[in-house]
């Protein structure tokens, strides 16, 4: 997928700061709220198509 927007949410910067250590493993993936364009599927995809919008 080519990325064009993402965005910080609460849970990113709370996730960041600590506030669930006990819930989520640090280092952790955070934002991941992403919007763009399918540029590649695999064989399996059956409801996208490359050229689909995405958020």
């Amino acid at each position: 997928m080519k990325v064009y927007a993402t965005s910080i949410n609460p849970i990113d910067y709370q996730t960041r700061r600590g506030d669930y250590k006990d819930l989520i493993r640090l280092p952790a993936i955070i934002a991941v709220d992403v919007s763009g364009v399918i540029e590649a599927i695999g064989e399996a995809v059956t409801h996208f198509q490359v050229g689909d919008e995405v958020y």
